[in-house]
């Protein structure tokens, strides 16, 4: 820990511009070498450049708890209360432990941060822009001299972090010093006295909380209308339904066209292990999720019923250690966007292919089963190791008899 932060801090908490705090500096790990002659290796990119929320729980299930019974500390739960904050690895860190346990922290201070290509930290300038946005107020510091090296250059890497940030109207300030190191303001006194005024300010007052969400985030949801855990169970999901018939799929691949009368015939025959279909609002796309392909893929339904010019439809972020590839189930609305259950949430894609919105579940679990229901079927319902989740939405979901409409949900 910096020299100078446990004075300033007094300082600040004396003065009311922060809360009396218990500051905790934490260093990466090694592995010690297990034969003679060996080296140690440090941990240090495992541990903090790497995405997913096995850094935030080390810290919220082993090491505070630790120090809190270590010496007899009694410290708030309020995550509003929590702030993390680091320099280079530990600044990305510091924001991937915000956004996977924002159950407990809530402010950030990130100096360099490596969103950068050595663990996937290049992706969350995306993600950023595509999730619901978080509570999370942030300051962010970088030098125009920052690192570059084959993993990117950080000082771009903040500016497009900064833009994604902008985007997904988070609480935040982004401070940038001209010729500056890697690092530059993270030892400088004045520069954190400034970032804790900011993080902090109205502490006292006010619960953190976004200042709106990205505009295609905006149009399924309000932060008004969060998940909630159901009392009932799931809702049946649409059947692809067109006039000669309804679709459904079977293990070996196989996709039928089911008639009125009883009898049924193959429309497609695949290699796919298909875990879910749904059909698109003008009835002539059938949309078919595997989950061990990273596409939902779609067919073109002929005049006879039969499927072809099978292609990749909607392309899936996945999770940093993904378990499940694909989707397990697909859900259309009537605007014609597709929605598919993963494991980093909801993915939704306009009826054109493109990936603009996910609806993580809380707690960020993955998502199991995925369907349309309630009143008007204008609420979203979502499974997850054994619960099921609602939200009140902006759109509906399409049902067997809504009326053929176009496809108009935005591409970008």
């Amino acid at each position: 820990m910096l020299d100078f932060v446990p004075e300033l801090f007094e300082q600040l908490s004396a003065d009311g511009t922060m809360p009396v705090c218990v500051a905790l500096g934490v260093v990466s790990g090694s592995f010690p070498a297990t034969r003679g002659g060996g080296f140690a290796r440090s941990t240090r990119s495992p541990e903090y450049d790497g995405l997913g929320p096995d850094y935030a729980n080390f810290l919220i299930e082993e090491l505070i708890p630790f120090v809190k019974k270590e010496y007899g500390l009694n410290l708030s739960a309020n995550p509003d209360l929590h702030l993390i904050a680091g320099c280079s690895s530990g600044g990305i860190s510091s924001w991937t432990a915000a956004w996977e346990r924002n159950d407990f922290f809530r402010r950030v201070y990130m100096s360099s941060p490596t969103f950068s290509a050595f663990r996937g930290g290049d992706s969350l300038t995306v993600l950023m822009r595509k999730y619901e946005t978080k509570p999370i107020r942030a300051y962010m510091t970088v030098g125009t001299d920052d690192m570059r090296n084959s993993a990117g250059d950080w000082y771009l890497e903040a500016m497009s972090a900064s833009e994604a940030l902008k985007y997904a109207q988070y609480d935040f300030a982004f401070e940038v010093f001209q010729n500056g190191p890697h690092g530059a303001g993270f030892g400088d006194a004045k520069v954190l006295e400034k970032v804790m005024r900011f993080i902090w300010k109205d502490w006292q007052t006010e619960v953190i909380k976004p200042l709106g969400l990205s505009p295609r985030v905006a149009d399924i949801i309000t932060p008004s209308e969060p998940w909630c855990e159901a009392d009932e169970p799931m809702p049946k999901a649409c059947v692809p339904t067109i006039p000669e018939g309804y679709y459904s799929f079977d293990q070996g691949g196989r996709i039928w066209l089911n008639r009125a009368g009883g009898t049924r015939m193959i429309a497609a025959e695949t290699s796919r292990e298909i875990t879910s279909i749904a059909i698109s609002c003008d009835r002539w796309r059938l949309y078919i999720a595997d989950r061990n392909r990273r596409f939902v893929y779609a067919m073109a339904i002929q005049k006879d019923g039969t499927l072809t010019d099978c292609y990749a439809h909607a392309h899936l972020h996945l999770a940093d250690d993904s378990i499940t590839l694909g989707a397990l189930a697909v859900c259309v609305d009537t605007l014609g966007r597709l929605y598919a259950a993963t494991q980093l949430g909801i993915q939704v894609t306009s009826h054109t292919g493109q990936n603009n919105t996910i609806l993580p579940l809380p707690g960020h679990l993955p998502v199991t089963g995925l369907a349309f229901g309630g009143d008007g079927n204008a609420i979203l319902y979502a499974e997850s190791t054994g619960k099921v989740f609602k939200r009140k939405v902006l759109t509906r979901g399409l049902t067997e008899t809504t009326p053929l409409a176009e496809p108009l949900s935005p591409a970008f």
